[in-house]
């Protein structure tokens, strides 16, 4: 995890214990939560999917108004976004990526698949014979690493600039035009 947390935090615990999860708001407990946003501009994720309510007031009046549900846009995730969701979430959340368990659960050659995401994380981890893991002292990169994962943020980790890191957030697809943290 890439916050602080107090030892006795919930998120703390969670990490600890494997609970821990990320979605696009953030650190959570609550694992596969689908998340309905209400308000103008909120995001939902509802399963393979994210929407976003209309940015400007009258649109979502309008919506409401008429009894529909204010949705302006939205995706569905592939299952390319689907994989690479799961090992940012892993990599995330425990720091740590198991190539082979990953690989049966997307059934998948999981170093063929990644190539070039471990070669461009590769200054950054500290790995055994199939996995992947990030050194305590880099824990503050993991974003960075995450980022190599992403099949929309690829740059190399050499242009990671210091302070800025990229949220692995798979919701920025729905078409709004490199809105990457």
């Amino acid at each position: 995890m890439d916050h602080f947390a107090l030892p006795e935090d919930e998120l703390a615990r969670a990490q600890r214990e494997g609970g821990l999860h990320r979605n696009f708001m953030g650190y959570t407990t609550h694992a596969e939560s689908d998340l309905v946003g209400a308000g103008v501009s909120a995001i939902s994720h509802i399963g393979a999917s994210f929407s976003q309510n209309p940015r400007d007031i009258g649109s979502w009046e309008q919506a409401i108004d008429a009894g529909r549900l204010p949705v302006w846009r939205g995706m569905h995730l592939d299952e390319d976004d689907v994989i690479r969701a799961d090992v940012i979430q892993a990599l995330m959340c425990h720091g740590t990526l198991d190539f082979d368990a990953l690989g049966r659960r997307h059934v998948i050659d999981f170093r063929d698949y990644f190539r070039g995401a471990l070669e461009r994380i590769a200054p950054l981890q500290d790995d055994g014979p199939g996995r992947a893991r990030r050194p305590r002292p880099a824990r503050h990169l993991a974003r960075t690493a995450a980022a190599a994962y992403h099949r929309h943020v690829l740059r190399p980790i050499s242009h990671a600039r210091r302070g800025r890191g990229h949220a692995p957030v798979l919701a920025h697809r729905l078409s709004m035009a490199g809105a990457v943290a």
